[in-house]
């Protein structure tokens, strides 16, 4: 039994699990970004509050 075969039905094709995967991909990398940005711009401004 093919656990992948549940998931091969007419309505679900692989082009839609593709961008499904891509658009998880793509919320990590922004998420991922943007909590770096955030962590170096406090960096920065504990830089600026020491001086």
């Amino acid at each position: 039994m093919n656990p992948m075969a549940a998931l091969d039905t007419p309505e679900v094709s692989g082009d839609v699990l593709l961008l499904i995967a891509a658009i998880f991909v793509v919320a990590i990398i922004l998420m991922a970004a943007f909590l770096t940005f955030l962590y170096y711009r406090d960096r920065s401004e504990d830089k600026r509050s020491k001086k």
